[in-house]
């Protein structure tokens, strides 16, 4: 009888070492695969609004239609948020701020935003005319949901897969 409530005694200690091993694991696991940030401008409207809650999740292989964070490629310390809009050797431009992929025009399933109805010539800016670009393997060509407002590929050009910091798994 004396050895069950010795092993009862030390039962405890060994459950409650187990209990905090699992949750500085599940911390450290969080930490490493996940990113909780805020969204850092109105680019994304009005499916993100501006200062919107997000978690991002790293190290992940977006496809199109995915919701990206980016560093900045002009601005260090910087982040982007945008959506993919092609992927992986297409050949993507800008015609009369229309966008086609592969010379097909791109229809988004997604909700768009773009008041401003002008169209600005490319030596002015590649907002609304771009010459063709071919993607290469592993370069994502990102946009933002509204085009007036968005800083993207458009601008910077294509973003390589190690750029991309991850996809956007939760929005509130």
């Amino acid at each position: 009888m004396n050895i069950n409530n010795e092993n009862q005694g030390m039962l405890f200690p060994l459950k409650l070492i187990f209990l905090a091993a699992g949750i500085l694991a599940g911390l450290l696991t969080a930490r490493v695969f996940l990113l909780p940030c805020q969204a850092p401008d109105a680019s994304m409207e009005p499916a993100v609004p501006a200062k919107s809650y997000l978690l991002v999740q790293k190290r992940t292989n977006p496809a199109v239609g995915d919701i990206v964070l980016i560093e900045s490629p002009g601005d260090d310390g910087r982040v982007l948020l945008l959506r993919v809009a092609a992927a992986d050797e297409a050949r993507v431009e800008m015609r009369n701020k229309i966008l086609y992929v592969n010379g097909t025009r791109f229809t988004p399933s997604w909700k768009q935003i773009a008041h401003d109805q002008r169209v600005f010539p490319l030596h002015f800016t590649k907002r609304d005319i771009m010459p063709p670009v071919r993607l290469q393997r592993e370069e994502y060509f990102l946009t933002a949901d509204n085009t007036d407002r968005g800083y993207d590929s458009r601008y910077f050009g294509p973003v390589h897969k190690d750029n991309i910091i991850g996809t956007v798994i939760y929005i509130h």
